[in-house]
């Protein structure tokens, strides 16, 4: 083993008891220290610190929930920065210990609002999957919402096959992409080009492809040319 990583739960924010750590926690966390690079997580009261001295690497997360579970990974695996100081002193780690990792190297996961977005707009893509599968466009699907590197929105719908028998989709399964590089290649490279502000949809289609000059495509506005804008019968199985 190259490295072992190590998450401290069902602590006491008293230290009566010594915070209710399990017995042989510290002595464990100490002899895999002495075999293999150790990077511990504790999820309670920073004071508990004290029992941990050998691992190579401490992260403090305080609160034993979900959510702090979830940033806690995230951060140890680079998909969080790291910037908190130690409010307390649990030696031999002195009060303000600590170091900044600013950088980050992996998507992370997030509430919408931290990059903007409104969770209530995201939720509408619910009805949108479940009315997908009702018109049997689809028999399941899975929807994410990634902005900044950040992961706002990831859910799962439906089963392999329109079968009731058949097993329902997870974060898991693995689909057949066939026949969806003209939609989704064409939308994510106008999002793109949009997004870096080179592409000005109130622009003719001339201004960009010069083929289309002298055609009766060449004052065709880019923002009238998708589904949405009522000039052309839009697909549903085309979302």
């Amino acid at each position: 083993m190259d490295l072992v990583i190590v998450g401290v739960t069902a602590l006491n924010n008293s230290n009566k008891d010594n915070f209710k750590l399990a017995k042989g926690a510290a002595e464990f966390v100490a002899k895999l220290s002495d075999l293999t690079k150790v990077i511990l997580i504790v999820y309670g009261n920073p004071y508990s610190l004290s029992n941990f001295i050998k691992p190579n690497s401490v992260l403090c997360a305080y609160n034993d929930d979900a959510l702090s579970q979830s940033l806690g990974i995230q951060a140890v695996f680079g998909g969080l920065p790291i910037l908190g100081k130690l409010p307390v002193t649990a030696l031999p780690y002195p009060f303000e210990s600590g170091i900044n990792i600013t950088t980050t190297t992996r998507i992370s996961f997030g509430e919408p609002e931290s990059v903007g977005m409104d969770s209530e707009t995201l939720n509408r893509l619910d009805e949108l999957a479940n009315d997908l599968i009702k018109k049997q466009a689809s028999p399941g699907c899975e929807l994410l919402v990634m902005k900044d590197g950040k992961v706002v929105y990831s859910k799962q719908f439906g089963k392999y096959t329109y079968s009731n028998k058949s097993q329902a989709v997870n974060e898991s399964t693995l689909y057949d992409l066939a026949s969806v590089t003209k939609v989704a290649a064409t939308t994510m490279g106008i999002m793109k080009l949009y997004e870096n502000r080179k592409l000005d949809v109130y622009k003719y289609l001339g201004t960009y492809l010069p083929e289309l000059r002298g055609s009766n495509k060449e004052f065709m506005a880019i923002q009238g040319c998708h589904g949405s804008s009522g000039r052309f019968i839009s697909l549903d199985t085309f979302l």
